[in-house]
């Protein structure tokens, strides 16, 4: 399947002002046939979310989203966080993310549109 298609300068812009003013940090990792994990961290003054943390199925097991959502973290506390959060899709990235040091303190509620 195609991923989606390139962004339009519009969102190239406000991808670049974002990154610029510290607001958004995104981490690739690649190998020798291309992307194989990445993340994101969005920031709102003190506090950082870590986002789509993802890893190709075939390059699992190798502690690669872990060291991504390390990574992040580690740059956001560099950067000044005071807190930083994300919230985990199921118990095996859930397990990931505590050992990098993440804590569960409580549960997501999700609610869907009409």
């Amino acid at each position: 399947p195609r991923g989606p298609g390139a962004p339009s300068e519009t969102e190239l812009t406000a991808l670049r002002t974002d990154l610029a003013a510290g607001r958004l940090a995104r981490l690739l990792v690649t190998g020798p046939d291309g992307p194989v994990a990445a993340g994101s961290a969005q920031r709102a003054g003190d506090v950082v979310e870590i986002v789509g943390i993802g890893t190709l199925a075939k390059a699992r097991g190798r502690g690669i989203a872990a060291a991504v959502t390390a990574h992040l973290a580690s740059a956001a506390r560099s950067a000044g966080a005071e807190v930083i959060f994300l919230a985990a899709g199921d118990e095996g990235a859930s397990r990931v993310y505590q050992r990098v040091g993440f804590e569960v303190v409580g549960e997501t509620g999700m609610a869907e549109g009409p």
